[in-house]
């Protein structure tokens, strides 16, 4: 089924792109959300763009813990950006039951989590009650899209000038930057500096984007001059 889905994508001649986003400097100390954005606004004007502890302040960033989007995508939409934050995790749930909707059976049924030990060490990277709060951020301004979208639909909007930050693997952010048809490539901040235009065959992005069920993506889009 899954090879017979990227199949059918290919056939249906998605959009080909390729966009250009430079590299942030200080990767090893701010989180791939902060500098996914980064890199997008620099690519739009570097001198007004936020510096990367600035994005840490907009995000109520922790050191060494994992960030939540969602004070991010207020921030951006303040600033005159469009948002368009596409997800199947529930956030509603989340942001009304916290750790204890975390721990239930229809989040670990729904979105396939894997073993307790993976759960364990994921809440230990991220600070829950900021998810909470960073949820409702999202939640009371109406900025989570509870409609689902394709890969297809996303990458023609990229290549109409949209970005996309893509949501990898339930915890990694990576800001995509090109398609030829066979391959996704993507920017990928972690460690001490950005690895630029990485490639993944799309199957392979596909499935890292699925994993958990959450297909969670922001899309950007510049603000008018």
């Amino acid at each position: 089924m899954e090879t017979e889905k990227i199949n059918n994508l290919e056939e249906k001649g998605v959009p080909q792109f390729k966009v250009e986003l430079p590299a942030r400097n200080g990767v090893n100390q701010h989180n791939c959300m902060q500098t996914s954005i980064g890199m997008i606004l620099d690519s739009w004007d570097k001198n007004s763009a936020p510096d990367p502890k600035k994005l840490d302040e907009i995000s109520h960033r922790r050191e060494e813990m994992g960030s939540w989007p969602g004070w991010l995508v207020s921030w951006l939409s303040d600033n005159g950006y469009g948002v368009d934050f596409y997800s199947k995790f529930d956030w509603r749930k989340f942001s009304e039951q916290g750790k204890d909707y975390l721990k239930s059976d229809e989040f670990r049924q729904k979105y396939e989590t894997e073993t307790e030990k993976n759960f364990a060490d994921y809440l230990k990277r991220h600070v829950v009650e900021d998810g909470i709060a960073s949820a409702k951020e999202m939640e009371e301004r109406g900025l989570i899209k509870t409609v689902e979208i394709t890969l297809d639909e996303i990458f023609e909007r990229i290549k109409n000038g949209e970005r996309g930050i893509f949501l990898l693997d339930g915890d990694h952010w990576v800001p995509v930057t090109g398609f030829d048809g066979q391959k996704v490539y993507y920017n990928n901040p972690s460690g001490e500096s950005v690895e630029l235009d990485r490639v993944k065959e799309l199957k392979d992005f596909e499935k890292k984007w699925n994993r958990f069920n959450l297909n969670t993506v922001l899309l950007v889009k510049n603000r008018e001059k």
